[in-house]
């Protein structure tokens, strides 16, 4: 008996909002964060942090906002 194996004919890869948008989860989360050392809003000028990586991203919005105490945050 031969075993038949299927081969696809296409792949995706959601490299994020192909199928789910989660910008406004990103953002969200950073706004809480910075909430925790006194900021209420994003700044007109907030960096892209989104894509950057989990690391790079804190120590952007760290230096941005003038955050020492970046292990914290």
């Amino acid at each position: 008996m031969s075993r038949r194996t299927h081969q696809p004919a296409a792949m995706l890869f959601d490299l994020d909002g192909t199928l789910i948008d989660t910008l406004p989860l990103h953002l969200s989360a950073e706004r809480r964060a910075l909430a925790d050392y006194g900021f209420a809003s994003l700044s007109a000028d907030h960096p892209q942090t989104f894509g950057a990586g989990i690391l790079p991203g804190m120590a952007m919005l760290a230096e941005h906002y003038g955050i020492e105490d970046l292990p914290a945050f």
